[in-house]
């Protein structure tokens, strides 16, 4: 039975390093989760709203799904941009555009991420293409108009109803997941109730 359960564990510990698909919160992938974390550790995170919003109980459209299939709405490649820069574009395409970074972050001699200001892009297991960008202040907004420290009401009325809302109601998503893997593409707005406290778009 040890072994059994050793055989697990490490099969386990493998497939998440090599970014295969787990049984995980259809609100966060590990993935996401990962290098929001490894964000969050190196930037103060602004203060919580003391105001509720109204908005504070809304629920997905498609929350409590059942997995085997993708649901949501499909995020067209025209919104995943932010500072000019579109999702999937290359470090050296982004460094061109924007500039010297802030800071460059590595794994082994491959650029993993670049931050400019409050914008962070970074790549997946030392892939060549951005993966994902987060957005933690005012920096800059979505393709629509929203930027970090704006109200749900304002969310709402540029996006509407979320395709899917995080359990603990911190997050509202808009775009096509598969509940239970990493499968997971579009537009994230997380909050403290009241006001976005940080976009991600992946």
């Amino acid at each position: 039975m040890k072994k059994i359960v050793s055989v697990l564990v490490g099969v386990s510990v493998f497939l998440g390093i090599s970014g295969i698909n787990l049984v995980v919160d259809t609100n966060f992938s590990h993935v996401e989760a990962a290098v929001v974390a490894q964000q969050d550790s190196s930037q103060k995170m602004p203060a919580k709203s003391k105001v509720k919003s109204s908005l504070i109980n809304m629920t997905g459209k498609y929350d409590n799904v059942k997995p085997g299939r993708l649901y949501g709405t499909m995020i067209s490649k025209e919104e995943k941009v932010i500072a000019g820069v579109s999702l999937g574009s290359s470090f050296e395409s982004i460094i061109k555009s924007l500039g010297k970074p802030d800071k460059i972050d590595y794994i082994g001699n491959r650029i993993s991420a670049v931050t400019y200001g409050g914008i962070y892009f970074s790549n997946f297991m030392g892939s060549e293409e951005m993966y994902m960008i987060t957005v933690s202040n005012r920096d800059a907004v979505t393709a629509r108009g929203v930027a970090v420290g704006d109200t749900l009401e304002k969310v709402y009325s540029l996006y509407g109803q979320p395709d899917t809302v995080s359990q603990d109601k911190d997050s509202w998503f808009y775009g096509r997941f598969m509940p239970m893997t990493d499968n997971v593409a579009g537009i994230r707005f997380v909050h403290d109730g009241n006001r976005v406290t940080k976009i991600i778009i992946l």
